[in-house]
């Protein structure tokens, strides 16, 4: 084969691995570009006119989510496949919802929503919005645990939120352990109006009767089964949680 041959073989290779390079490039950025699209879309979802257990289809806003140590205020969107993970933190199909006497369980990217979960202490306050009321838990413990421990998806018979992510949050590529904050619910209170209230947080509104002792509250379905957690790796290292497997 002659040199002005090869010569030409090699740029059409270069130009197409160039163009390969920008094609993923582009999947990658529009990926990440949809969380905060979809966060802007559904930021304002009221959920003080949400009835109690609501059903709530994949995909769509679930409830919001406050996180004052780590400065966290998303919306949660119900799933946690990997389209859903993309949007926001995702509650666990078959989990209990906020602030049942049960485990309501929430997953989310290490790279992105949940960067910040190894900030959190005991004793920190995690608060969220939903179905009509607002939801007040602190934080009790944190851990490391293996994919295929399953026992913080169990049935807990106590109001209690599960948040997990994938660990090393710095690892590259599929992250090997996961890591769990466990948080108990302290108040749930009926959201009053949607006016701001600073000391309640961006979103959060104090009700006008103060907060109160915890209500009785319905028991949540229990966690599907789940035979292990694969952290796939998101488009830029890490933080895809794939749950249930």
């Amino acid at each position: 084969m002659s040199a002005p041959v090869l010569n030409g073989a090699r740029r059409a290779i270069g130009v197409t691995l160039v163009l390969a390079g920008a094609l993923l490039l582009l999947a990658t950025l529009a990926g990440y570009a949809e969380g905060p699209v979809w966060q802007r879309l559904n930021g304002r979802e009221d959920f003080s006119r949400v009835p109690l257990r609501r059903p709530v289809a994949p995909g769509e806003p679930f409830a919001r989510l406050w996180i004052p140590r780590i400065g966290l205020n998303v919306m949660i969107v119900e799933g946690t496949g990997r389209q859903d993970l993309l949007k926001g933190p995702g509650h666990l199909i078959g989990s209990a919802a906020p602030g049942a006497t049960d485990n309501c369980v929430l997953a989310g990217h290490r790279d992105l929503h949940f960067r910040g979960l190894e900030r959190l202490r005991p004793g920190d306050v995690i608060q969220m919005e939903a179905e009509g009321r607002r939801l007040r838990y602190r934080v009790e413990g944190r851990k490391v645990i293996d994919p295929s421990d399953r026992a913080v998806l169990a049935s807990t018979h106590e109001p209690i939120l599960t948040l997990l992510t994938c660990y090393p949050f710095r690892h590259i590529g599929p992250a090997p352990r996961r890591y769990v904050v466990r948080a108990r619910l302290e108040s749930a209170v009926p959201l009053a109006s949607r006016q701001p209230d600073a000391k309640a947080g961006p979103f959060l509104q104090r009700s006008p009767h103060g907060d109160q002792p915890l209500p009785a509250s319905t028991k949540g379905l229990l966690p599907a089964p789940v035979r292990s957690w694969r952290c796939n790796g998101s488009r830029r290292g890490g933080g895809q949680l794939d749950l249930p497997v």
